[in-house]
């Protein structure tokens, strides 16, 4: 029973840190000035999707930040072209 309950509080300790995680990210990629704001709100829709996203912005410094949002962001959009080239 003991390992159980371990388990749960694990779980939600994780679960309590990758909801704080999504819930400062968009004030984070408001400190990346050249971000316009339409920039910002998808990739903080595409980064807090991703659990492995969300560590690594969190890892990173504000400097690196800015360029990993960016890179994001550029891979992101090469998806959507190749993927509508497929349908056509």
């Amino acid at each position: 029973m003991e390992m159980k309950e371990t388990s749960s509080r694990l779980t939600r300790t994780l679960g309590q840190e990758i909801n704080d995680k999504q819930v400062g990210l968009s004030d984070e990629l408001k400190k990346i000035g050249s971000l316009t704001m339409v920039e910002r709100l998808r990739a903080t829709t595409l980064i807090s999707r991703d659990n492995a996203a969300l560590n690594v912005f969190y890892s990173l410094c504000d400097k690196e930040r800015e360029a990993w949002v960016k890179v994001v962001e550029w891979r992101k959009r090469f998806q959507e072209i190749i993927e509508g080239g497929a349908d056509s």
